[in-house]
């Protein structure tokens, strides 16, 4: 069991069933000096799957769809910037900054939720190596 995040419902959400046209989620411009995301033609679980991916935003688990939603949406969420990397140049996450929302309370804006549980995600093993000759 390791830790990830679990995609769930806060409320009822405000995704518009979407319209047609390819399945993306992208970074666009953004007039309010925020980063900008928009997602068209995707699925709850591809949204899950694309976050940990998702530069920036500080999620850095797995995601796993528990919301129920099986259609294809579109929306936007507007987050500010989060540095990959701490100050003193290690791997592990910066606190987030002063300059906007966070990812958690814009998906809560959605409707969504994002928790951390302990789970079983897939893993691999290795447990055993040989030198080459």
């Amino acid at each position: 069991r390791t830790s990830a995040y679990v995609l769930t419902l806060a409320r009822t959400p405000s995704l518009r069933d979407a319209t047609s046209g390819n399945s993306i989620c992208q970074w666009t411009a953004s007039t309010t000096g925020l980063r900008r995301r928009e997602c068209r033609n995707i699925t709850m679980d591809e949204f899950a799957r694309q976050l940990p991916n998702t530069g920036g935003i500080g999620i850095f688990l797995p995601v796993k769809n528990e919301t129920g939603l099986n259609g294809h949406y579109d929306f936007e969420f507007e987050v500010g910037d989060l540095p990959n990397r701490n100050p003193a140049g290690q791997d592990s996450p910066s606190p987030p900054d002063d300059s906007g929302p966070g990812i958690f309370s814009a998906l809560a804006k959605l409707g969504l939720r994002l928790e951390e549980r302990k789970m079983m995600v897939p893993a691999i093993a290795i447990d055993h190596l040989d030198r080459p000759q």
